[in-house]
């Protein structure tokens, strides 16, 4: 594969990166808003955090790959 597409392939993760993370982000202020109403936070919350653990190792591979 060259350069040209790679880089292509790379802007299409990026895209789709993006919109995993604006989803995840909404679910987030869904759960501080479920915190801040009863003040405990929900069951399966961890799940949130396990994604946004999730979706900042791919973002850290997809710069290291853009380098």
């Amino acid at each position: 594969m060259g350069n040209y597409e790679r880089n292509l392939d790379l802007i299409y993760e990026l895209e789709q990166f993006e919109a995993e993370l604006v989803l995840l982000k909404d679910a987030f202020n869904q759960l501080l808003s479920m915190v801040e109403y009863s003040g405990n936070p929900p069951d399966g919350c961890f799940f949130i955090f396990d994604a946004m653990q999730v979706k900042l190792e791919r973002l850290k591979k997809l710069l290291k790959e853009m380098n």
